[in-house]
């Protein structure tokens, strides 16, 4: 999937019937831009009604007036009052476990 916008759910109008017929639930999120596209594509898994994950650890940006690490801590703050569960990223898991 291509993405041209923060929120990839915006960028991408069908992922999240794509994601709900494939019984999709959770989304975990991690990448680059802590402050824009990491925390657009949080906020717009939950505009969703998904439960979202924010993987600390496995998002980053750049130093903007502040060190980087402050700023991807600030959001993971921001995020997690929004409904966003942030989780250390070696406590995040994928599928079922038996």
């Amino acid at each position: 999937m291509r993405k041209h916008q923060d929120d990839t759910f915006a960028a991408n109008p069908a992922l999240a019937e794509e994601l709900s017929a494939r019984g999709i639930t959770e989304v975990v999120i991690a990448g680059m831009q802590s402050n824009y596209c990491v925390a657009e594509s949080s906020r717009g898994v939950v505009k969703q009604g998904l439960r979202a994950v924010l993987a600390s650890g496995a998002h980053a940006t750049y130093d903007d007036g502040e060190p980087a690490s402050a700023i991807s801590t600030q959001i993971e703050r921001e995020l997690a009052t929004e409904g966003v569960t942030v989780l250390p990223c070696y406590e995040v898991s994928f599928g079922e476990t038996t």
